[in-house]
C-alpha cells in the first residue's frame, strides 16, 4: 500500500532521526524505506554470548504506516535476505526469544505466520488483536508524543536485555 499524504509527511521528520539519529547511530540501524509500497525495514543487531564466543545476531523489522501517525506503524520480523515472513516451517528463524520480559511479548502463530506479532502497545499488531486502550491509559499511542523511532527503539531495547536468548528457532 502506498504512503497517505500524512503518512509521508510524518515519516519525512521521522525517518532521518531513524537513519541518523541516536540511536540509529549507537545501535547500528539500517534503514530501507520503499515510498511506493509503504514499507520499511530496519536491520537490528545485538550481541549473543554462546559460550566463551561472542555472536553478530541480525534482525529486519518490516514496519508499515497505513493509519501513521494517528496509530501506531504495523511491525513484524521477517526474514532478512527476502523481507518476507516465511513459512510455518522456517519463520520462527527471524524471531527473537525474548520470553520473559515484562514491556515487550511476541505471540507466534505457526499455523498462520502472517498472524504473528510484537505484543506491546506501540504495534498496530497489538491495537488489532488487544483493541484500543482506554484514553487515560499512559502507555497508549499519542502521535504527538510517539514515533517510530521510539518503537524500533522498544525493539531494540528488548534485544539488548537479559531477556534476549537468541533466535527462537535455528
Amino acid at each position: 500500500m502506498a504512503l497517505g499524504a500524512i503518512a509521508k509527511a510524518a515519516l519525512d521528520d521521522h525517518l532521518p532521526l531513524l537513519r541518523d539519529g541516536l540511536y540509529a547511530k549507537r545501535y547500528g540501524w539500517k534503514v530501507d524505506m520503499d515510498n511506493e509500497t509503504g514499507l520499511c525495514h530496519v536491520q537490528l543487531q545485538c550481541p549473543f554470548q554462546n559460550g566463551g564466543a561472542e555472536l553478530q545476531h541480525t534482525y529486519v523489522l518490516r514496519l508499515s504506516f497505513d493509519y501513521y501517525p494517528r496509530e501506531q506503524p504495523g511491525v513484524v520480523f521477517v526474514n532478512p535476505e527476502t523481507r518476507e515472513i516465511g513459512a510455518s516451517e522456517t519463520f520462527e528463524r527471524w524471531w527473537p526469544n525474548v520470553d520473559g520480559n515484562p514491556w515487550i511479548n511476541i505471540q507466534i502463530n505457526t499455523g498462520e505466520p502472517a498472524k504473528s506479532y510484537l505484543c506491546f502497545q506501540w504495534t498496530q499488531e497489538f491495537k488489532q488483536t488487544h483493541g484500543v486502550p482506554e484514553p487515560t491509559d499512559p502507555k497508549k499511542w499519542d502521535p504527538q508524543k510517539h514515533s517510530v523511532v521510539g518503537v524500533v527503539y522498544m525493539v531494540q531495547h528488548a534485544l539488548s536485555s537479559s531477556h534476549y536468548k537468541g533466535f527462537r528457532k535455528q
